[in-house]
């Protein structure tokens, strides 16, 4: 965990423990990654020691995974587990349905003028077609009644 050089004691991150195996093992970041199964970016951020924003138990499996993969003492990865952070807070989110209910009633709104919109069509189409039969009765019998009233005057 440790490393002393002369009077000065200087601090090795497990980021840079596991980057010192990996180089010493002769394997890449993509191969450690492809071994472990997991992202190319995960490894970069476990080697520079970022927060990654997951539930603790996979950081903790990522880390132990990895640690065997380059040949980590288990003793020397206990004292890193221990500076893992077990508790990471998941930013809150909101689950009202508001958004969802937004767009329901927007689709609705929609729906319903359209319907509206044919229906005064269908209508106004048998309206106007009333009117235009109505109008060439008129003109169709009106010469007959002509007639007829001729007949009947004479």
């Amino acid at each position: 965990m440790d490393e002393t050089t002369g009077n000065e004691q200087q601090v090795v991150t497990l980021g840079e423990r596991l980057v010192q195996l990996r180089k010493q093992a002769n394997l890449s970041q993509d191969e450690i990654a492809s071994r472990l199964h997991i992202r190319k970016a995960m490894i970069a951020d476990i080697e520079e020691d970022k927060e990654i924003n997951i539930p603790t138990v996979f950081i903790r499996g990522y880390i132990k995974a990895y640690a065997k993969a380059v040949n980590l003492p288990d003793d020397e990865l206990k004292g890193y587990l221990g500076e893992v952070p077990t508790h990471v807070t998941a930013p809150m989110r909101n689950f009202s349905n508001k958004e969802q209910r937004k767009r329901s009633s927007k689709r609705l709104l929609v729906i319903s003028s359209i319907i509206l919109i044919i229906i005064l069509g269908v209508t106004g189409f048998f309206i106007w077609q009333e009117y235009r039969r109505e109008g060439s009765d008129i003109t169709r019998y009106a010469p007959s009644a002509i007639l007829q009233m001729e007949s009947v005057e004479s």
